[in-house]
């Protein structure tokens, strides 16, 4: 250390550790000492100072690429000779007192950079198989998965709330681009991707519950069912970020242990906002490969952790042979994979991120695992190569205020509608699944493409929460030219017609068979004032609101309320 700090040095122990205290003691050597560093030494020392004071291998080697002089990380090696660094750093950390005095001069160390793309790979071994654009099929299939939810046709377990097989079938018909990898007919609603994620992701946002095993929706998926839109989106991603409805990582079939005993997983609610936070640091509209993303989380701060034992639970194959505590790809094999299935599973079933990927069967995962895996693939999302923040995805991760699509959502001229009411359609191929949803709960179906617009259904569709404005916007924006009169008339007698009754909340309906009771409840003070009574004298109706305090006083006066 003398050797490193001093021009000459003293031969005796004790003058020689009184020489280099007196140097760490000295700012304005410590200052020159620092500038006249090698830069990848400097960034070490930056990083440290400005952290928790520690030697930070993994972060310094994703974000610089460079461990600095001391690999070791300050730890002594007898055989090696003293490093500048080893000036700073004492089994890896810059003590509190020598940090105090590096502070005031030390720079803040330069903020990751994060490399982009504005377009993908043209080479063929270099582009991807699958460029998936995902925001219009997102606005589409959020009210697509509630149409089927408030039809009843949506069965979760119990146990896990996870759909089931035939709920999945039936979603990936419904969806506007099915589902991002192929499958068989009688596929697995876990063999899924966007079918098992909405499952989840409309529980999740509070637009559906669970009542036995179907989903039904509540007043949130209604008013999201009946306007569709980018706020309902944002909604359903912030609630994901913040829920531990599921565990991503059980996801990751290979990896076994998770439920072992003595196994203690973090709470995915602590590991997604790290994730969050690392996806505002993007850009938008421009791709990233995944291992700089793996890199921006590693070396900018925003790593999280899996597990919280002592010793690592998991393991992948053999329990002995495949454990996952001395792998030296720990991280890729855990934290990568959460990462690919956060990404592709969520952000990209909501339309957050456009994805370019190749399938798993042809995936090349760089995985260098001391132990034999004989699986076909680690996971279904091991081929995501490439990510880019659409504007649905600037809109929902905030960091635009607006929302501004990045192209007309809604085609024109995907049918005609005749003065008769008939809406024909112009391709029946091309209209999509969700539209014609949404044309069957106002229209009855003449043929594969003729619809004609029903009074009765139209009214229905109002009542059930869709507003009467998205109906006309619905038909007019689609329609090839300007609505018939006959139709518009049509449409404004329904307008008007609807809005004669409204809803005033609910009651609790009762019958009183004896007159001096109904005379009491008439001239009480505290009953009189909760309900009305119906001029059979006999039919007393109590506002929702009232109904405690009803209640309560009508036991004080001697009386219960009675089921049938």
């Amino acid at each position: 250390m003398a050797r490193v700090c001093l021009e000459s040095s003293p031969t005796r122990k004790e003058e020689l550790v009184q020489a280099v205290g007196q140097r760490l003691s000295d700012s304005q050597f410590l200052r020159d000492f620092y500038e006249g560093m090698d830069p990848r030494d400097q960034h070490v020392v930056e990083e440290a100072v400005h952290g928790n004071g520690r030697y930070n291998a993994e972060r310094l080697e994703a974000k610089y690429g460079s461990l600095g002089s001391r690999a070791s990380g300050g730890y002594w090696d007898r055989d090696k000779s003293c490093s500048p660094l080893d000036l700073f750093f004492y089994e890896g950390q810059i003590p509190d007192d020598l940090l105090a005095l590096l502070r005031p001069f030390v720079p803040k160390p330069p903020p990751f950079s994060l490399p982009s793309l504005e377009e993908l790979p043209r080479d063929k071994k270099e582009a991807p198989s699958v460029i998936s654009e995902t925001e219009q099929a997102a606005l589409h299939d959020l009210p697509a998965v509630l149409d089927l939810v408030r039809e009843g046709k949506v069965s979760v377990s119990e146990k896990t709330q996870q759909i089931t097989a035939g709920s999945a079938r039936l979603m990936l018909k419904r969806l506007f681009h099915g589902d991002f990898l192929e499958h068989k007919e009688n596929v697995n609603a876990s063999d899924t991707v966007r079918p098992f994620a909405w499952g989840l992701l409309v529980q999740a946002a509070g637009f559906a519950r669970r009542r036995g095993t179907k989903l039904e929706l509540t007043r949130d998926g209604l008013a999201a069912l009946a306007n569709p839109s980018a706020e309902a989106i944002r909604s359903a991603w912030a609630e994901w970020v913040g829920s531990d409805l599921l565990d991503e990582l059980s996801r990751i079939n290979c990896i076994q242990g998770q439920n072992a005993r003595g196994a203690r997983l973090t709470k995915p609610s602590s590991r997604k906002p790290c994730l969050l936070k690392a996806l505002q640091e993007c850009p938008v509209g421009k791709w990233i490969n995944i291992e700089d993303f793996f890199r921006l989380i590693r070396g900018g701060g925003f790593n999280f952790g899996i597990e919280n034992s002592a010793y690592s639970h998991l393991y992948v194959g053999h329990p002995e042979y495949g454990w996952l505590g001395g792998a030296g790809d720990y991280w890729r094999v855990v934290q990568g994979q959460y990462i690919l299935a956060f990404l592709f599973e969520y952000a990209g079933t909501l339309g957050l991120i456009d994805i370019a990927y190749d399938y798993p069967e042809e995936a090349v995962y760089d995985c260098s695992l001391s132990y034999d895996y004989y699986g076909d693939y680690l996971s279904r999302y091991v081929g995501l190569r490439y990510f880019r923040i659409n504007p649905l995805g600037a809109y929902a991760l905030g960091k635009e205020e607006k929302y501004q699509p990045s192209a007309a959502q809604a085609p024109a001229g995907q049918f005609t509608i005749q003065p008769n009411l008939d809406i024909v359609l112009s391709n029946p191929r091309q209209f999509s699944p969700n539209d014609r949803a949404l044309l069957e709960r106002f229209a009855n179906q003449e043929s594969d493409h003729v619809y004609r617009l029903d009074r009765s259904r139209l009214l229905q569709a109002v009542e059930e929460g869709v507003s009467f404005p998205t109906i006309v916007d619905f038909l007019q924006s689609r329609n090839r030219q300007a609505l018939p009169d006959t139709v518009r008339v049509f449409l404004e007698d329904i307008e008007r017609n609807a809005d004669k009754l409204r809803e005033a909340g609910n009651a609790l309906l009762l019958r009183c068979s004896d007159s001096f009771v109904v005379e009491l409840i008439r001239s009480d003070t505290t009953l009189g004032n909760c309900c009305l009574i119906a001029e059979d004298g006999k039919t007393i109706v109590v506002p929702a609101p009232s109904e405690s305090r009803f209640r309560q006083r009508v036991r004080q006066l001697g009386y219960a309320l009675r089921r049938t």
